[in-house]
């Protein structure tokens, strides 16, 4: 049995308190909100088994809202300091003290943010947070940051309109924006390089991003055809739930369609490793789900239904 895993996507909280155009209506509501230390102790112990190239803390909903999440990235942090730690944060919740603990503890190896605008209207609009607020906290974390890589990940939210016009024929479903209002909505990509790179002391790089429409599949055509363009992450990453099941697809949103076990009753390079998840592989491979979550895969790709190398 192989104890190599290449990523584990743990998963701490389902709660979230934004609103964002594109993201899933559903998500997390087949399972506990928050991971407790019962089920972070059972983790912390396998994980001693297993080699492991990347954790990633995100989970689907804002960490910060579980209490014990900076103490979880500290036992990380001090048990496994070889394998990183990913994390992707709205910035809403990480205020000056959270900001303060993980500099001081070098806490992350890699921290990546969302900005869609720097508009307040457009920003507000798109995820229903504070833009005040977040940008406060995001300056305050780059202005005493000197090691940990930030990546601003940047969406254009007129190629998400677009996007579902091409592909589902259809508006989006959180139909946030008239035409003209669409209209005012400029790419701002160059803009939000160049206010960002100006106020980090710590590595820091631009992506532009081309979402998936994973919000959209509720309303999606059916589409039996299409490949799942997430075979190779689905692969090589296992997605741990916060009551401690394993999924073996991070768009399971109510997180109880394609559950392989659980942590409290097997250890998890056995799930990894086990009959049950080759299987549901082989399912994905050839298309045997058509209903949701893989109603249509077109929806889960980040470019026209294809992942991007």
């Amino acid at each position: 049995m192989s104890n190599y895993i290449k990523e584990i996507e743990f998963n701490s909280s389902n709660a979230c308190l934004a609103n964002c155009i594109f993201c899933s209506r559903p998500h997390g509501v087949g399972n506990r909100p928050f991971m407790m230390l019962d089920t972070f102790g059972i983790f912390i112990e396998q994980l001693k088994d297993i080699k492991c190239d990347i954790i990633q803390t995100s989970g689907n909903g804002e960490t910060f809202l579980n209490p014990y999440y900076l103490e979880y990235m500290l036992t990380l942090k001090k048990q496994f300091p070889h394998i990183p730690r990913w994390i992707y944060n709205n910035f809403s919740l990480l205020d000056k003290n959270k900001a303060d603990i993980i500099v001081r503890e070098n806490l992350f190896d890699k921290i990546h943010v969302r900005i869609d605008s720097l508009q307040k209207w457009v920003f507000e609009r798109n995820s229903n947070l504070n833009f005040e607020l977040v940008v406060e906290n995001l300056k305050y974390f780059m202005g005493i940051n000197t090691k940990i890589p930030l990546t601003v990940l940047y969406n254009d939210i007129n190629v998400y309109y677009n996007k579902c016009k091409k592909i589902l024929n259809k508006r989006p479903i959180r139909d946030y924006y008239t035409d003209e209002e669409l209209k005012r909505v400029l790419d701002e990509y160059e803009e939000v390089k160049d206010y960002f790179s100006k106020l980090s002391k710590a590595p820091i790089a631009f992506c532009k991003i081309n979402p998936c429409l994973w919000g959209e599949r509720l309303h999606a055509p059916k589409n039996s055809i299409a490949k799942c363009p997430k075979i190779e992450v689905i692969k090589n990453v296992i997605w741990l739930l916060p009551n401690g099941d394993v999924t073996g697809c991070c768009y399971d949103d109510t997180q109880d369609k394609f559950i392989l076990g659980n942590i409290h009753n097997e250890h998890l390079l056995t799930i990894f490793n086990s009959d049950k998840r080759k299987e549901f592989i082989k399912n994905i491979e050839n298309r045997v789900y058509k209903e949701y979550p893989c109603t249509n895969p077109l929806c889960c790709g980040f470019s026209d239904g294809m992942e991007k190398k």
